[in-house]
């Protein structure tokens, strides 16, 4: 089993080595520019269109993050890039989902003390104390509820805030209101005040993004 690795930012001999000891028998390489070699899985994360294009003998490619859009943005721009069928995999979590609840609570509590209008009282060298928004209140909305969704969802629900997801199909999240089927798309978003997307962006999930821009 050949596999070829390529990250930007990784120390790739840190993952070359944990590989090596977990699959012993595979040949594993960093993948660079004119390497054309035979090789049956790749390891990416932004990798170079020549990295992938014409590798017609590939069994998979894992994706070193959650999202897979650079990967599918080459298929796209240039039909044939990849392997017809060839599974495309990406990692659910690896400690992102504790990044997306710190990033999401800050923009959360950002407008839910109404920064923004005191940021421009602030320029205006004005001061005056602003109605408070209840917690209950404020209606969240959450397009997408796996690993990260729901974990981030959680974490707000705990917090007191009043929290919905949607996803493709059924799932039940706790002290969350479930939505789920585009049959149930329009309801979910009704009286929403802050949308949050943790959808992936694919080709399928665009037209997610189309449907709630309008």
């Amino acid at each position: 089993m050949n596999i070829i690795f390529y990250h930007p930012f990784f120390d790739a001999n840190t993952w070359i080595s944990g590989m090596k000891a977990r699959l012993p028998d595979a040949h594993i390489r960093v993948w660079e520019h004119g390497d054309d070699k035979p090789a049956d899985y790749a390891m990416v994360w932004l990798p170079p269109y020549e990295m992938l294009a014409s590798r017609n003998q590939l069994k998979g490619i894992f994706a070193l993050g959650a999202g897979v859009d650079a990967i599918l943005k080459q298929e796209q721009q240039k039909p044939g890039t990849l392997p017809a069928g060839v599974p495309v995999m990406r990692l659910e979590d690896t400690g992102m989902g504790l990044q997306m609840q710190e990033y999401a609570i800050a923009k959360v509590m950002y407008y839910f003390r109404r920064m923004d209008d005191y940021k421009r009282q602030q320029s205006q060298r004005l001061w005056k104390q602003l109605p408070h928004i209840l917690m209950i209140i404020l209606l969240l909305v959450f397009l997408g509820a796996g690993a990260l969704g729901a974990s981030v969802a959680t974490k707000l629900a705990e917090l007191g805030f009043n929290v919905r997801c949607w996803s493709r199909s059924k799932k039940q999240i706790n002290q969350v209101e479930s939505f789920y089927g585009n049959d149930q798309l329009s309801d979910f978003v009704k009286e929403c005040q802050l949308l949050i997307n943790l959808l992936p962006y694919t080709p399928t999930n665009s037209w997610y993004f189309k449907f709630l821009a309008f």
